[in-house]
């Protein structure tokens, strides 16, 4: 979560404007927040994964797991008690990956709940810079990390398909709901920070692996900042993104009209 030499620029503005200003939380722990993971058969990425995000002190970090393969007895063998796995066994694995983020918000006790994939292409680092935004004076209810802002990259989508699938299907969100979303650059992201009262999970009806949009729609009022990041490509493993999460994304769009 490969910069060019323009991203570099603004990221380090980036910092010089927003790294120094919370004041006593000059470190990088993230102080106050569970990191919710949602994992399909991603064995191969558990290890590297929490090897860069653990280092960044986490409260708690919950995956939520609807695998098939040995990646739930991986999680379960790391030696840190801030890391749990919820397994969903086959036949309760409602609402796709977004039922598996809103599974692991309601197992969340912290002020701020994080999400990221388990694949690597939302670097963990990145929840630094969430978090010091979520502290600043805005006082903002949900920080995302935006492809689609100055200084972000959707370089790590890994073929042209799929870079048309994710402009395209932002394209067709904004349009159908282009007053809810005007402030919002990157609706359709997978990685965000929220604080956790904010979001009545019971409200929400996950179809698919687009949770920050269900969200966006149905919580009125929210207070949204975007901070740029580098999606990265994936090393291991396979993208579930295809062209039928389009007309999940309209239905969704339009049901929460």
């Amino acid at each position: 979560m490969m910069l060019s030499a323009g991203a570099d620029v603004s990221r380090t503005v980036y910092r010089m404007e927003y790294g120094d200003v919370v004041k006593g939380r000059k470190d990088s722990a993230l102080y106050d927040v569970t990191v919710v993971i949602p994992t399909r058969n991603e064995s191969e990425n558990v290890a590297p994964l929490l090897q860069r995000l653990l280092p960044l002190r986490p409260s708690a970090v919950i995956f939520v797991d609807d695998s098939d393969d040995e990646t739930p007895q991986l999680i379960s063998a790391f030696a840190d008690p801030r890391v749990t796995v919820i397994h969903r066994v086959s036949g309760a694995r409602v609402g796709g990956l977004g039922g598996a983020v809103c599974a692991g918000f309601n197992a969340a006790t912290t002020t701020w709940v994080a999400v990221i994939d388990g694949d690597l292409q939302h670097p963990p680092e990145t929840l630094k810079d969430l978090h010091t935004r979520a502290l600043l004076v805005d006082n903002p209810d949900l920080v995302i990390a935006s492809r689609y802002t100055t200084g972000g990259s959707y370089a790590g989508l890994s073929s042209t398909l799929r870079v048309a699938a994710s402009k395209l299907g932002t394209a067709l969100v904004r349009f159908l709901r282009r007053t809810r979303l005007k402030n919002v650059s990157d609706p359709l992201s997978g990685c965000f920070m929220l604080r956790r009262e904010t979001v009545d999970t019971s409200t929400l009806q996950p179809e698919g692996f687009k949770i920050l949009l269900e969200i966006l729609l149905s919580s009125d009022g929210l207070v949204t900042a975007d901070v740029p990041y580098m999606f990265a490509n994936r090393v291991h493993g396979s993208s579930n993104a295809n062209f039928k999460e389009l007309i999940r994304l309209a239905r969704t769009a339009l049901r929460r009209r």
